[in-house]
């Protein structure tokens, strides 16, 4: 065994404190490392399992889930916007949070990366369009998500509805206004001057999108070269209900309901400068005179509400507005055309989608078997038109002209109407429902 010396002795004294001072710097320098790591990050994106859903309106509530990029360090709020342009929050959906202030807040607890919401939609009978509810994140606790992508929740309507009429004028037949044709279904009865002034042509009245068009034929009424006063007054009806034709007043209900007749039109030719012409209305077959059909000997027809033109001459060219008339009391006196405030003027020529649309609200005195007076108004008609371009897919908040005026008359049947004097026109796709959708239903 060997001895140290005291030089070396001396030496490792000297070493110690060295090693010492370069432990303890050791130390400090991993001390300083660890208290100088980054805090884990905190989420900063939202996103949905899917981009849309579609939800049954008899369905129970649809759970939608919201997912974090990363788990959440600490508690954290996400904000949603909720919209909408035709549900309303408790009439259509409700949900949970509740949202009908537009907007709701969901936390997500320290360590977990998912949220909840839920939508449930409230069913109703009513025939309506397919709702739309769209969800976006707007925040995540302190940071804005402008521009995050949302989900859109959709609720389909379950009510069924069919079209009570498709007219695409392919077999146009016009049969006389004997009481034998009071209920033919299939055909035009002619009630007033020659229903055969009313012929088919090739189907060319379109709106791009119209499920009526292209399909058969069209329906032309020229009444321009006859004389300088046109023919004589003209009037066609078509059965859509098979519904009692009397208008013994003993008989008559009006029955709450709604009816939408949709059809492209197209005016050719108005040498009426500022006159009014009346086209297609959605009123009612009935036996002549108002009688029972024990006391009649022809068909009549009695107008409900009505779409009409008035004729507008502008810089020295023939134009037109399209206008609304509704029946006023007993007897089928109308009232004045209602044409908008700032109605815009149409081209002779142009095609243009209509929709004309009747509702008839309930009346304690009419279903008495008493017909409402102008004050005791039980229905209203509305005027929707549209033309090349537009989009028609779901109804308008705002028609283009209202007419409340009194009086009703039920209805069960589409009417055309040629005017005396000189015009031309076409009709094509007539298509009646109690509800839009079925209207445009491919």
């Amino acid at each position: 065994m060997k001895t140290i010396t005291k030089m070396q002795k001396n030496m490792l004294n000297k070493l110690n404190p060295l090693k010492s001072a370069i432990a303890a710097l050791s130390v400090g320098l991993l001390l300083g490392c660890e208290s100088e790591q980054p805090a884990p990050p905190d989420p900063s994106a939202v996103s949905f399992d899917e981009s849309s859903v579609i939800i049954a309106e008899n369905s129970a509530a649809q759970s939608i889930t919201l997912n974090l990029d990363i788990p959440a360090t600490q508690t954290i709020a996400i904000t949603l916007e909720v919209t909408s342009e035709n549900a309303v929050y408790g009439e259509h959906y409700t949900s949970t949070p509740d949202a009908s202030a537009g907007s709701v807040t969901l936390e997500v607890l320290e360590g977990e990366q998912t949220a909840t919401f839920s939508i449930a939609p409230v069913d109703n009978e009513a025939i309506d369009d397919d709702k739309l509810i769209v969800i976006k994140p707007t925040a995540l606790g302190e940071i804005s998500l402008s521009g995050a992508a949302g989900i859109s929740v959709f609720i389909e309507n379950d009510e069924v509805s069919t079209l009570l009429l498709a007219e695409d004028f392919d077999n146009f037949k016009v049969v006389d206004n004997n009481l034998n044709n009071a209920f033919i279904m299939d055909s035009w009865i002619q009630v007033n001057g020659n229903g055969q002034a009313f012929t088919e042509a090739s189907a060319d009245q379109t709106i791009s999108g119209f499920v009526g068009n292209g399909v058969g034929g069209s329906l032309t009424f020229d009444n321009s070269t006859d004389s300088e006063t046109g023919t004589t007054f003209l009037n066609v009806t078509r059965r859509f209900l098979e519904s009692d034709v009397t208008t013994s007043l003993d008989d008559q209900t009006y029955k709450p309901n709604t009816y939408y007749c949709a059809f492209n039109f197209t005016l050719n030719e108005l040498e009426a400068a500022t006159g009014v012409r009346r086209y297609l209305s959605l009123g009612k077959v009935i036996y002549d005179g108002d009688n029972t059909q024990s006391e009649a000997s022809s068909v009549a027809s009695e107008w409900g509400a009505k779409m009409a033109i008035k004729g507008v001459v502008e810089n020295d060219v023939q134009k037109y507005y399209f206008g609304l008339h509704k029946r006023i009391g007993v007897g089928g006196i109308w009232g004045d055309l209602v044409v908008p405030e700032g109605a815009k003027a149409r081209e002779l020529g142009a095609t243009y989608l209509v929709v004309l649309k009747v509702v008839q609200t309930d009346n304690e005195e009419a279903d008495q078997g008493v017909e409402p007076t102008a004050e005791q108004s039980n229905s209203e008609a509305y005027l929707y038109v549209f033309e090349e371009g537009e989009d028609f897919t779901t109804e308008p908040a705002t028609p283009y002209a209202v007419d409340t005026a009194g009086g009703d008359v039920n209805i069960n049947a589409v009417i055309l109407l040629g005017d005396q004097n000189k015009h031309a026109a076409a009709f094509d796709g007539i298509r009646v429902a109690n509800d839009w959708r079925s209207l445009f239903a491919q």
